[in-house]
């Protein structure tokens, strides 16, 4: 157990000093950080990960794919669609690998995205 022995001089260096809150008085406190620095560990990891948006490509394009590999080995007959129905079918899918294809030549460089530099 402790016990204040000036228990004056206590009150006054708690009055005084400047951190505590005394006689309702208010403070204010500012924090700040730089917004695009970061450190190089954070940059690391951040590196590493894998890019949403061509993992999202790269799955799209296996489903896209699996899709006009079932168009293009069954006729409209055995997928249960009419002629139009398949052509029209066969032709979004083989539109949409092509743009899927596009997007994905951002990726072909195997350098890392950049980053913000502090």
């Amino acid at each position: 157990e402790k016990r204040v022995k000036q228990y004056d001089s206590f009150i006054k260096s708690i009055q005084n000093d400047p951190i505590v809150l005394v006689d309702d008085k208010t403070t204010s406190a500012t924090f700040s950080a730089p917004l695009l620095t970061m450190d190089d560990p954070t940059k690391n990891i951040l590196q590493s990960q894998e890019d949403p948006t061509k993992t999202y490509l790269d799955l799209n394009k296996r489903m896209v794919q699996g899709y006009l590999d079932a168009v293009n080995n069954d006729g409209p007959e055995k997928l249960n669609m009419s002629a139009n129905t398949y052509k029209q079918s066969k032709k979004y899918l083989e539109e949409t690998k092509d743009k899927i294809d596009t997007a994905l030549l951002a990726y072909t460089d195997t350098a890392k995205p950049l980053l913000a530099q502090g």
